[in-house]
């Protein structure tokens, strides 16, 4: 994308200070991504390409992907592939917008696999219990929440208990991005409904 750099300086009797530039990009990067919903395995088919936005051509975990140029609409949770690597965002990137958006990468791998078969998520409170989102927002409030990680599929996108992926999580999740508490309902591994508490 197109950049700017900023130098300043400062002139007294001492002599004259001169700063490193800073660059700044002032426009976007467009890059050609298939995306899924479900998988990486379905990003990687490269059946569904349309085109993204990033801030710098290299990106990686932490970054946000955007649906437009001005980067103020960040793309849906979901798997994004540029062919030889996928990436997955969501809310739990601990992203470098966090103050614009809450989705960010959180997690990026190879479409050929390399025998890895699941991204972690880390989750600072969860409950099995309860039919509302009230007991894990209770619990990160009061902050008694016990953190947990779910390990999402590569190959079908559900959350599993354990790296094993033989166990569905069930349950309500929670994350806290940027001092802001949000829920999440995972049914038969699935994320069924999210919020803010």
């Amino acid at each position: 994308g197109d950049s700017v750099s900023v130098k300043g300086w400062i002139e007294n009797a001492e002599g004259r200070y001169e700063s490193n530039p800073t660059t700044y990009i002032t426009t976007a990067v467009p890059v050609d991504m298939s995306y899924s919903s479900t998988s990486s395995g379905g990003a990687c088919s490269m059946g569904n390409v349309s085109t993204y936005w990033v801030k710098l051509q290299s990106f990686t975990v932490g970054d946000t992907i955007y649906t437009n140029s001005a980067c103020s609409n960040a793309a849906p949770t979901g798997w994004y592939s540029v062919g030889g690597a996928w990436y997955y965002q969501n809310s739990n990137g601990g992203g470098k917008d966090a103050g614009i958006t809450p989705l960010s990468i959180s997690a990026s791998g190879s479409c050929s696999g390399g025998g890895v078969t699941y991204t972690e998520r880390t989750w600072q409170g969860y409950t099995s219990t309860g039919s509302s989102s009230l007991g894990v927002c209770n619990l990160m409030d009061r902050g008694g929440a016990t953190t947990v990680k779910t390990y999402v599929g590569i190959n079908d996108g559900k959350h599993y208990t354990s790296s094993a992926l033989t166990t569905l999580a069930n349950g309500w999740y929670g994350e806290i991005i940027g001092g802001v508490h949000y829920w999440s309902r995972i049914q038969n591994g699935v994320i069924t409904s999210t919020g803010q508490c």
